[in-house]
C-alpha cells in the first residue's frame, strides 16, 4: 500500500494543530469534523474532493474525474477496475475489503503521528452509506457467521460503533474529517392553520438507521446539506433565478438537535463549478473576519 503517494498532491500539511478558537467559534473548517448529506448527484462527492488538501476513501466506488484536486483510495477507473498510487504511477489492485480501508487508515495516522509532510490535512468518507456495507460483511468474518442478520441486534450496535470509530480515529489523530452521506426525500402531511387545509411538508431522511444518524452527529461542528436550488442572480432588481449548486446549514428539519454550525458563516453558500471548495472555505474565512 503506497498510501504517501495517493495523498501527496494533498498538500504539505504537517503541523497538527485545533480548529478552534478561545471564543469557541471554529475557523478551521478544513480542520473541523464535519456531516454532509445529499441526494444521489448533488454534488457532495465533488465539493469534498475538490478540496487539493483531502485525501478521500472512496468507499462509493466513484469513477473520480482524473483532474480531482484531492487524494482518492482507491480510484475507480472508467472500466470498472481500482487502482492505486505505485512508484511508477497507476498499478492496478483487487476489489478492496473494509481490512484494506482500515490499513489505509492506520497508514494516515502513523503519517500525522510522525508529522509526515505529505500528510493531508481533511479526510473525507464517501461514503457513510456505502460503508455500512463494508463493515457489515467484516463484522460476519470477524464473528464467524454466515450472514449479517445472524449477528442479531448486537451487529447493529457493533456496525454502529466500528464506523463511528474510524472517524474518530482519524479525528483524534489530527486530522479533519468529514462524513459524507446520503439521504431521501420525504413530504409530511401536516394540517395549516392559517390555510385551513392540509400541506406538505418537506423533510430529508439520512439513508442509515436513526441509531448510526445519532451515533454520528454528536460531535460535528458543521451538519449541512448539498444539493441544487434556485438561486435569485438578479442584479437589476427584477428576479431572476437560476439552479446553482449550494451548500447550506442542516436545521431542524432533519429530526435531530446536532444541526447547525459551530462556524461563524452564511446560511447557504452558493458553490463555485470549477473550484467549489473555495466557495465553502473563502466563506468562512470571510464571515470569521468580519
Amino acid at each position: 500500500m503506497t498510501v504517501s503517494q495517493d495523498v501527496s498532491r494533498s498538500g504539505g500539511y504537517a503541523n497538527k494543530f485545533a480548529a478552534g478558537s478561545a471564543s469557541g467559534i471554529e475557523t478551521d473548517i478544513e480542520l473541523a469534523h464535519i456531516t454532509l448529506i445529499g441526494s444521489a448527484k448533488s454534488g457532495k462527492s465533488y465539493l469534498t474532493a475538490n478540496n487539493p488538501r483531502a485525501f478521500v476513501f472512496n468507499f462509493d466506488k466513484t469513477a473520480f474525474d482524473p483532474g480531482t484536486r484531492a487524494g482518492v483510495w482507491p480510484i475507480r477507473d472508467t472500466d470498472g477496475t481500482f487502482k492505486e498510487a505505485g512508484p511508477r504511477g497507476l498499478v492496478q489492485i483487487k476489489s478492496p475489503t473494509f481490512d484494506d480501508y482500515l490499513k489505509v487508515k492506520d497508514e494516515l495516522i502513523a503519517m500525522a503521528a510522525r508529522n509526515d509532510p505529505n500528510r493531508p490535512k481533511t479526510i473525507v468518507i464517501d461514503t457513510i452509506t456505502a460503508m455500512c456495507n463494508y463493515v457489515q460483511e467484516w463484522l460476519v468474518v470477524q464473528k464467524g457467521k454466515s450472514s449479517f442478520k445472524d449477528l442479531g441486534q448486537d451487529g447493529w450496535f457493533a456496525r454502529n460503533c466500528v464506523i463511528e470509530k474510524f472517524s474518530r480515529d482519524l479525528y483524534s489523530a489530527g486530522y479533519g474529517v468529514i462524513d459524507l452521506l446520503h439521504f431521501s426525500p420525504r413530504y409530511i402531511p401536516v394540517w395549516d392553520e392559517k390555510s385551513g387545509q392540509t400541506i406538505n411538508k418537506h423533510e430529508v431522511l439520512p439513508t442509515v438507521s436513526d441509531g448510526l444518524w445519532r451515533m454520528i452527529t454528536v460531535a460535528p461542528s458543521l451538519i449541512g446539506v448539498v444539493g441544487r436550488k434556485k438561486v435569485n442572480v438578479s442584479k437589476t432588481g427584477v428576479p431572476k433565478y437560476e439552479e446553482k449548486y449550494v451548500l447550506e446549514v442542516a436545521r431542524d428539519n432533519l429530526g435531530t438537535g446536532a444541526t447547525g454550525s459551530r462556524f461563524k458563516m452564511p446560511a447557504q453558500i452558493e458553490l463555485s463549478t470549477e473550484h467549489p471548495w473555495d466557495s465553502v472555505v473563502e466563506a468562512v474565512r470571510t464571515a470569521s473576519a468580519s
